[in-house]
């Protein structure tokens, strides 16, 4: 009987560390419950802040390809004044193909066409030709002097005829 009653007091106090065991993890589970919510909360908090701090960006990145490109129009307005646009007259030019020449540079503008580099040539005085990029650029550089011709395939140098 000592044995039983021994037996008992054993299960009885291994049952009740079981009982203490589980009512400590049902109280943790139920921190780790609010302290999950709490963690989900300062996660949200902090996509919200990244997604305020990623429209800031944006907002700055925006204004400088907006200034990136008024400076854009206002050279190409530049090089356009300093060539001022009248009818186009045909003129023959000398054509010097895979021809570049360094030296002399009055202006240059990209996305135009030969005819518009002829055209602007023609209403400058001071321009002698120009050379013509056949590349995606299509860039177009008027010139005052041409001396030493370098070699460079995809560019094409235009000699103005002289004047009479």
């Amino acid at each position: 009987m000592r044995r039983v009653t021994a037996l008992l007091a054993v299960l009885l106090l291994v049952m009740s560390c079981i009982i203490i065991l589980q009512g400590l993890t049902i109280v943790e589970g139920k921190d780790n419950k609010k302290d999950k919510k709490d963690d989900k909360k300062k996660d949200d908090k902090k996509k919200d802040d990244n997604k305020k701090d990623d429209k800031k960006k944006d907002k700055k990145d925006d204004k400088k390809k907006d200034k990136k490109d008024d400076k854009k129009k206002k050279e190409k307005n530049r090089v356009i004044a300093a060539f001022p646009s009248t009818t186009l007259q045909s003129s023959p030019y000398k054509k010097i193909p895979d021809v570049m020449y360094k030296t002399g540079t009055i202006a240059e503008a990209r996305n135009t066409s030969v005819m518009v580099c002829q055209q602007r040539c023609d209403d400058s005085p001071s321009c002698k030709g120009f050379t013509y990029s056949n590349d995606a650029s299509n860039m177009c550089t008027w010139k005052s002097v041409f001396e030493t011709p370098t070699p460079y395939l995809g560019v094409d140098t235009y000699l103005k005829p002289p004047r009479k």
